[in-house]
């Protein structure tokens, strides 16, 4: 007869704590690098809407807009669910969504427009493989 003995150690929220902090690095990561390729193909005029992209991430600012200011940085309030993580990139100038939807509008000086949803469209697959890979190390570390 054998005389065994089995031990089990458990380690579930120490594996979703670790997933839960990579996986907010990455999209924190992710927001960033949306801004840093949206900002540069915003239309020009006045240089404004360029310099206003900002990056939210669990509901507080962590990219301000160019440049920055004291003032607290309004965000367009969004229903999110507490148990949600979420980066929003976005643009606030009352003219940021007019600009990026108006296909017909030319813009001379450089830019255009879907200058947030063309560079979130071409690398979204990168975006999405990124969070998940970040979710994936948090079970190995």
């Amino acid at each position: 007869m054998y005389d065994s003995k089995v031990e089990i150690e458990w380690y579930a929220s120490e594996i979703e704590q670790n997933m839960l902090a990579e996986t907010m690095l990455a999209l924190k990561r992710t927001g960033l690098s949306l801004k840093g390729e949206s900002s540069p193909t915003a239309p020009i005029e006045s240089g404004d809407l360029r310099g206003n992209c900002s990056v939210a991430f669990d509901r507080e600012v962590i990219s301000p807009p160019e440049p920055a200011t004291d003032e607290p940085l309004a965000l367009i309030p969004v229903e999110i669910p507490e148990e949600r993580l979420v980066a929003r990139v976005g643009y606030t100038l009352p003219y940021a969504l007019i600009q990026h939807e108006s296909m017909e509008f030319i813009h001379p000086m450089g830019g255009k427009a879907k200058y947030l949803e063309d560079p979130f469209n071409r690398k979204k697959k990168l975006y999405f493989n990124a969070i998940a890979k970040a979710a994936g190390k948090g079970v190995h570390r």
